[in-house]
């Protein structure tokens, strides 16, 4: 199974995936006869811990049947797979601020044209791999979605231009809170904002396991000036492209979330 830590976990932040090996327990009574027998095995932490009972783990396989985790019972799962034609590039922002760093020193004489870092290079996962950040894929989703409202006649606000206000259950019941959500348009709806969990949940795409990808390719270019149409002085720079791969991910849109919603404006 998978559980979710820290900030940021709509954007795929702090996601582990465990497997479960081996069920022990742990248990220290507070009697004098336990402890002596703890203090003789001379084995703390988890040594000290005994494998379940098979009795025991049947209980615990019962339990589970009847655990249901929130959003896994009624969910709808679309696979993607995204193919680059070409060599792409989504700029980590962490080096965006080494190289204009690096090139005050370039400006300072305090550091050669040739050791400066590159402009602008892929952003890459734990393992070394690039990847679409789910804020950069549920972004393009969205201006998508409304643009398509917006040529079907809805009311979309403008992004940041209108403000849209924040739905809060502070001082309100639940019926109040929801009915904000309606009036709100469409695609926050199915996105999100602020107050209102997004029922899609949009993942970031990565290379699937054991899959094969092309090096990174490096390119230099120069800023053109346009009223000489030739190359800006001073402003050459240089990128590297992630190679062409094909990325994978899957989309999730918790149902029950959206009825609610839906079933109470219907009614």
């Amino acid at each position: 199974g998978k559980a979710t830590l820290g900030a940021q976990n709509s954007n795929g932040w702090g996601r582990v995936t465990c497997e479960e090996k081996e069920i022990k327990i742990c248990c220290l009574g507070s009697d004098a006869v336990s402890l002596a027998a703890w203090k003789q095995d001379h084995q703390p932490g988890l040594a000290a811990c005994k494998p379940v009972s098979p009795e025991t783990r049947a209980r615990i396989d019962a339990l589970k049947k009847d655990i249901r985790l929130p959003g896994t019972a009624d969910t709808l799962t679309i696979a993607l797979r995204l193919t680059m034609q070409s060599p792409w590039l989504i700029r980590d922002p962490r080096q965006r601020e080494r190289s204009q760093r690096a090139q005050e020193l370039v400006k300072q004489k305090r550091l050669a044209e040739a050791d400066k870092l590159t402009d602008a290079v892929p952003v890459h996962d734990e393992w070394g791999k690039p990847f679409v950040p789910a804020k950069s894929l549920r972004g393009a989703l969205r201006s998508r979605a409304e643009m398509i409202l917006r040529t079907l006649g809805f009311k979309i606000p403008d992004h940041p231009g209108d403000k849209v206000n924040a739905v809060s259950s502070k001082d309100k019941d639940t019926n109040s809170v929801i009915g904000e959500i309606i009036t709100k348009d469409l695609a926050s709806r199915l996105f999100g904002l602020s107050g209102w969990r997004a029922p899609l949940h949009v993942p970031r795409l990565g290379l699937p396991e054991g899959a094969t990808r092309e090096d990174d390719q490096h390119l230099e270019f120069v800023a053109i000036d346009r009223f000489t149409g030739g190359a800006a002085e001073g402003q050459k720079f240089n990128a590297d492209l992630a190679g062409v791969s094909t990325l994978e991910g899957t989309l999730t849109l918790d149902l029950a979330r959206l009825r609610l919603v839906d079933d109470h404006r219907a009614s």
